[in-house]
């Protein structure tokens, strides 16, 4: 099938715009693209699909993200608890889950994504009550919404040592399980450092070489954690993970508030990767993440949205703002987002290419309606798609984020 006609924006390392542009499917793979008239010249007998008037963008992805996270919408802290954070009260929902709310969830999850241009999701789940096979529950979800997941159960010794080691023996079980699955992949996921003993992170990293995964892990989100992790161990959370064996190249590490340039420097040696969360940043009120100083340390950061929708336009947004906050207008430019929301997130998910995933694209793009804005006088004749595919972005990704371009339209798979 042809997709023609439609203003091409390919992203990530290749900005290129193609104005009347088309891409070729084949199956569920991008097999060309190119101008309207070169393809069509070229497959003449394809079926063809008009996309006038609309934006063909490649699917966004998601590195970091709990999908069971719109069940805790509206959950109001106590009054006679107030130091009760969001994640305190995201473990009351989770140890309530069951099956059946594990599905619903995800499916909520996996819609919201869909609508916002979401195609790719790195999930953590976690369910304490509902343990064994709650994977095969997420992973029946985003299969049902065509979505590409990466997913773990998040490990974590906060009800028991036996419901942690339940947590690894379901990640290494769903690795075994969906071996071939083109659109699956997993790995071993971990709660932050204050829930996971010695013994629990041993067996988890053992267990992951076994089953060949990588590691999606909270690193240092509150000040709490490092304290905690500092009177046990005397170390850091990243310290304690990479003596730990859990810190290496396929390696999720989410978060990142509260750390050092000490640390900074054994992410970069190890060659994990750093998600930002800036709008859980926000909510938490706990601290943001030193993400222009990371990038100066050369570690590699993508972008995420943990318990909040998977629209990752809304998150460049908000950490473009936030930043600001810090006294440095110019502490993360409109090129640092580019880097990390399009090409580090881009790039991200070839590191599971030694598991369930192909290296080569998917056909996982979109189509959004959109009206051409004016460009700066001095350059009549480019619109807002070039600037922002060039990494200046400054208000043009703004206005087709408030405008709702990437939920008004069409995902097809």
């Amino acid at each position: 099938m042809l997709v023609v006609n439609g203003a091409l924006v390919t992203l990530g390392e290749d900005k290129r715009i193609i104005a009347d542009g088309a891409l070729r499917m084949e199956g569920m793979r991008i097999m060309d693209l190119g101008s309207s008239a070169e393809l069509r010249a070229r497959y003449p007998e394809e079926l063809c699909l008009d996309a006038e008037g609309m934006l063909v963008m490649p699917g966004m992805i998601c590195a970091h993200t709990h999908l069971d996270a719109p069940f805790a919408r509206g959950l109001k802290r106590s009054q006679a608890e107030k130091t009760q954070t969001t994640r305190d009260l995201r473990w009351e929902l989770d140890v309530a889950l069951g099956y059946e709310d594990i599905r619903y969830s995800t499916l909520a999850s996996c819609i919201t994504a869909i609508r916002h241009g979401t195609t790719t999701l790195f999930g953590q789940h976690s369910s304490p009550r509902a343990v064994p096979y709650s994977l095969d529950a997420v992973a029946e979800a985003t299969l049902q919404a065509g979505l590409r997941a990466c997913l773990s159960y998040e490990v974590s010794d906060h009800l028991s040592v036996a419901n942690g080691r339940q947590g690894i023996e379901e990640n290494a079980r769903f690795a075994k399980r969906i071996k071939g699955e083109p659109l699956l992949a997993a790995s071993m996921g971990l709660q932050a450092s204050v829930t996971l003993s010695d013994g629990t992170l041993s067996a988890a990293v053992g267990t992951a070489a076994l089953s060949n995964v990588g590691f999606h892990v909270h690193v240092a989100a509150d000040s709490a954690d490092v304290r905690d992790c500092l009177a046990r161990y005397g170390l850091c959370p990243a310290e304690r993970f990479r003596k730990r064996g859990v810190l290496r190249p396929r390696t999720i590490a989410a978060d990142c508030v509260h750390i050092s340039p000490a640390e900074m420097d054994l992410l970069r040696e190890s060659r994990a990767w750093v998600v930002h969360n800036p709008r859980v940043n926000a909510s938490e009120g706990t601290g943001l993440a030193p993400v222009p100083e990371m990038l100066k340390h050369g570690l590699r950061v993508c972008l995420g949205s943990d318990i909040f929708p998977s629209n990752m336009f809304h998150e460049m947004q908000a950490a473009y703002l936030l930043h600001k906050q810090r006294g440095a207008p110019n502490a993360l430019p409109e090129d640092g987002i580019a880097q990390i929301a399009l090409q580090n997130n881009g790039r991200w998910p070839r590191a599971f290419a030694a598991t369930s995933w192909e290296s080569s694209p998917r056909g996982h793009w979109r189509m959004s309606s959109w009206s051409p804005i004016p460009a700066p006088r001095r350059s009549p004749r480019i619109t807002w798609p070039r600037i922002w595919c060039q990494g200046r972005m400054r208000f043009a990704w703004i206005q087709l984020s408030l405008e709702g371009g990437c939920s008004c339209g069409m995902a097809l798979y």
